[in-house]
């Protein structure tokens, strides 16, 4: 199981009713789920190191057009089942950030003042 999988599963399994049987559903041991849990609890995402690979410039792109149209976080998972709703928002955030980053020198170029320009919808 790739680690991007292990934290998908450690969240969606956070708020399962019944995570012995969902776990035994799975084929993995109690165990093995228990570990991957204390690890995420302990640590975030980042605690499973290098699971974080590179956001291409086109899943950057297709990010920012679905965050744009309004989408709500779990259909947006949809198009990136590999990417955790949590990487996912950090991702739309920081994206934000740099749209309103560019939004800002491209009015200040054309000399507008950096106050006349509004945040993107999230």
């Amino acid at each position: 199981m790739q680690p991007e999988q292990i934290v998908e599963l450690v969240e969606r399994l956070a708020s399962a009713p019944n995570k012995r049987e969902a776990i035994a559903r799975l084929g993995i041991s109690q165990s093995t789920f228990y570990s991957w849990q204390k690890k995420y609890s302990e640590g975030g995402a980042a605690a499973f190191g290098s699971m974080r690979r590179p956001w291409t410039k086109d899943e950057e792109d297709r990010l920012a057009q679905l965050a744009s149209r309004g989408l709500k976080l779990k259909e947006i998972a949809q198009e990136f089942p590999l990417r955790s709703e949590t990487m996912l928002q950090g991702r739309i955030e920081k994206l934000g950030i740099r749209l309103l980053q560019k939004q800002q020198e491209h009015r200040l170029a054309n000399g507008k003042s950096a106050a006349s320009v509004r945040p993107t919808s999230r």
